[in-house]
């Protein structure tokens, strides 16, 4: 008889086990199916890679933020037809440069440019579809007041 009790306390005692068992893992579970599917924000303190990008789910529309192997960092936009319409640079050299791009062509140019014996100039532009310069204004506008006081007594 004593046997008996013991063998029903031990069989109801396995019963109990296999049932929190059970709740823990399907508890488990479901916390992993609900962190692959929601996002969480991420903030970290530093991102390091060679490009970024900023895309549309359903378009070619982007942002790319990229350096390249000379140094010079730019900052590109792409329309919704996947062409790059405009881009915001540094060149290598450290100078400034804004493209407005028609055809994968910089249409209208702010930043370096070379004018009278290549005398560099921070200047505007506008070029035609092969890129050739159609006008420039003719105010000088010298790349730093170290060229200024040296190339324009």
């Amino acid at each position: 008889m004593e046997m008996e009790k013991r063998l029903r306390r031990l069989e109801k005692a396995n019963r109990v086990q296999f049932i929190l068992l059970a709740l823990m893992g399907a508890y488990i579970s479901i916390g992993y199916v609900n962190a692959a599917t929601q996002p969480k924000k991420i903030v970290a303190d530093s991102i390091v890679t060679h490009e970024l990008a900023v895309v549309d789910e359903v378009g070619p529309s982007r942002i790319t933020m990229s350096v390249s192997k000379d140094g010079g960092n730019t900052l590109a936009f792409v329309d919704t037809k996947g062409d790059q319409t405009m881009s915001l640079g540094l060149l290598a050299t450290g100078q400034p440069d804004i493209c407005l791009a028609d055809d994968y062509t910089c249409r209208i140019t702010l930043g370096e440019s070379f004018r009278d014996n290549n005398k560099r100039e921070l200047n505007i532009e506008l070029r035609d579809r092969n890129g050739k310069t159609i006008w420039m204004p003719e105010t000088r506008n010298p790349l730093s007041m170290r060229d200024l006081r040296e190339n324009y007594p």
